[in-house]
């Protein structure tokens, strides 16, 4: 498991483009134990999310993630650890994930997930970009 903060440079390399929206859900990371830890997501996009926690993994870290999409399926992908945060000044402590090997059909649910507004769904919000 990660125990320091990344650099400022590879944080911002790391940094996903493209629209986000809150979520409000718990999603299950495993990795090869088989185990699930089960954590809160904060946001969500069609290349990936941000999941709260104190607890956290490695950059480069491969994992399984089990979330359901809003209006959508429950989704199981995986995904690779790509930056990890300890939190502070308002921003969550937590890790961001990119998804590794979604089909064409999870990838067109998230990215209309991602493009909905907030009157369509009410399991999202939009938010800034910075925090994933």
């Amino acid at each position: 498991m990660h125990t320091e903060k990344c650099d400022e440079g590879h944080r911002e390399e790391n940094r996903k483009a493209g629209r986000r929206r809150s979520l409000i859900q718990d999603v299950s990371l495993f990795d090869d134990s088989g185990e699930p830890v089960v954590l809160p997501a904060d946001n969500l996009g069609p290349r990936g999310m941000f999941v709260k926690s104190d607890i956290l993994f490695e950059p480069g870290e491969e994992l399984w993630i089990s979330f359901n999409v809003p209006d959508g399926p429950k989704v199981v992908v995986k995904g690779q650890i790509v930056r990890g945060e300890f939190g502070g000044e308002g921003k969550p402590a937590g890790m961001g994930i990119t998804f590794t090997d979604l089909t064409p059909r999870e990838r067109q649910w998230l990215e209309r997930a991602s493009s909905e507004s907030d009157d369509e769904t009410d399991a999202w919000q939009i938010v800034e970009d910075d925090s994933n």
